[in-house]
């Protein structure tokens, strides 16, 4: 009994992720050959990464070299309506908590945010 088997997965949209990481590597050394005002660099340099992060979450397809076609990969992770309604409940409540939290305990809350982001500072090192 022969399995069917698949190949590595086909990505339509390799192409102008490949192109798009090359215009990102342009703009990193661009600023040390030419003028380049901050500001164009860094909305041509967020633009670039979004159209990358968009264009990779394209799921792929699958090659049956079996039969020859080609077959839809499954989603690997999916939001259901249930945790979408959740969302602005678990988004009020966390509002709610940062508001009571800095109105009645401003020094304890501004404290344990200032050592939060010296941790993060640390571990970014």
């Amino acid at each position: 009994v022969k399995m069917a088997s698949l190949s590595v997965e086909k990505h339509s949209a390799t192409k102008p992720v490949i192109a798009t990481g090359f215009f990102l590597l342009i703009l990193t050394f661009l600023p040390y050959v030419f003028t380049l005002p901050y500001y164009i660099n860094m909305i041509l340099q967020a633009s670039s990464i979004v159209f990358i992060g968009s264009h990779l979450s394209i799921p792929g397809t699958q090659f049956n070299q079996e039969t020859g076609e080609e077959e839809e990969k499954p989603p690997l992770e999916q939001m259901t309506q249930k945790d979408v309604m959740k969302f602005p409940i678990y988004g009020s409540c966390v509002l709610f908590g940062l508001y009571v939290l800095f109105k009645f305990f401003k020094e304890w809350a501004n404290m344990l945010l200032g050592l939060y982001f010296t941790g993060l500072g640390v571990l970014a090192l």
